[in-house]
């Protein structure tokens, strides 16, 4: 509910005071500093030794490197071209799941991670978006899911 009504009151501002306003959603970021975003504390947990645990299998995300949000920003703020909210999905080209990412971290790490499904009805399965917007202001995003996994993986834990 917040992010509904923080969205309707950029856009009343948008209108009331003339200002061009760009909403991002934002799917999954991720990247190598910091608690690193969902793909990142699920690799933690994983060379932790713990397992993970999703809602769905698949649960579908389209994750986005904190170097392709660094470089999309200023294009998305320029795409606030007038008082009616530029409304855009903020997320990575490719999509993938929980599953495909921690698969894919156990073999960097050579461990067999374990991926618990836990189904909660009522909740999203993910999140897949269309992204074409964002595509048109930003251009395509640079660092795929997996050499951006791949690069926060050698930066916190090493070559294993």
């Amino acid at each position: 509910m917040s992010k509904i009504s923080q969205e309707a009151v950029a856009r009343t501002c948008a209108r009331l005071f003339d200002l061009p306003v760009t909403i991002a959603r934002m799917n999954a970021s991720y990247g190598p500093d910091g608690t690193g975003g969902l793909p990142i504390m699920q690799m933690d947990a994983l060379m932790a030794g713990n397992a993970v645990t999703t809602r769905w299998d698949p649960c579908m995300y389209m994750p986005i490197h904190t170097d392709d949000i660094t470089a999309q920003t200023e294009a998305l703020l320029d795409g606030a071209s007038s008082t009616e909210a530029t409304i855009v999905n903020w997320a990575g080209d490719e999509p993938a799941s929980v599953q495909e990412w921690c698969a894919y971290i156990g073999e960097l790490a050579g461990i067999d991670p374990v991926v618990n499904s836990v189904p909660v009805e009522g909740t999203l399965r993910g999140s897949v978006t269309d992204n074409t917007k964002r595509a048109a202001l930003t251009g395509p995003c640079k660092v795929s899911w997996r050499d951006g996994i791949r690069d926060a993986f050698e930066k916190r834990h090493g070559n294993k």
